[in-house]
């Protein structure tokens, strides 16, 4: 069974359609359909993917990518209609920062 990363900011108990899984690219490759060199592709040269929204670098080294699993797999079942992909990222940025306004608000 593939293991999914939650990203930090996302608490546990909510559902995968209001926080982000972020996967290893072997596993978001076996999850979307699509080969690890065929998301390095879309990644580096055709540039479909966009660093820090659909995937990210885990570490300084810059050895390790993570993938958003939500939104690349809405980037998959839209790629024909690139404008409602980009609805899809918008609506992902704004959650992302309510989630991050409304833990401001919870430090003392």
């Amino acid at each position: 069974m593939t293991r999914l990363r939650t990203s930090p900011a996302a608490p546990a108990n909510q559902s995968t359609t209001t926080h982000s899984a972020w996967v290893k690219t072997a596993d978001a490759a076996k999850l979307i359909g699509l080969s690890p060199s065929c998301l390095k592709n879309y990644r580096l040269k055709k540039k479909f993917l966009i660093e820090g929204i659909h995937w990210v670098y885990t570490n300084s080294g810059r050895r390790t990518i993570l993938y958003n699993v939500e939104l690349l797999s809405d980037w998959v079942a839209t790629r024909a209609d690139p404008e409602q992909h980009q609805r899809t990222i918008e609506v992902y940025l704004h959650a992302q920062s309510s989630k991050r306004a409304k833990k401001r608000g919870r430090q003392r």
